[in-house]
């Protein structure tokens, strides 16, 4: 391993983690309802984004309806991390897509 002089000018060296930093998910019941940030989904150069402004937390779990009020897809909050960005990329211009023709597709 190779020494650092710390009178040296350059970025400090620093230690990288690995892993995701946990989030602690709170109860429903201990969210105030002010604190509830409202989600506006917009579309930013092409790519879905939701937008959260209001509030300090956001729900934990997103049920998305059809027009008819049936379960078409679900989303779960996480933390963003490098490797979420990049498989944000990869994904950009898909949709899921629900077949409704076919019901085990």
């Amino acid at each position: 391993m190779s020494e650092t002089n710390p009178a040296a000018k350059g970025p400090a060296p620093v230690q990288l983690t690995t892993g995701t930093p946990e989030v602690a998910p709170t109860p429903e019941s201990e969210v105030k309802p002010e604190e509830v940030a409202a989600l506006t989904l917009e579309f930013r150069d092409g790519v879905p984004v939701l937008i959260a402004d209001g509030g300090s937390r956001i729900p934990a779990h997103i049920e998305v309806l059809d027009g008819e009020g049936n379960p078409a897809a679900a989303y779960t909050a996480g933390t963003t991390t490098p490797t979420t960005t990049r498989l944000y990329h990869v994904l950009d211009g898909y949709y899921l897509h629900q077949n409704d023709d076919d019901p085990d597709s």
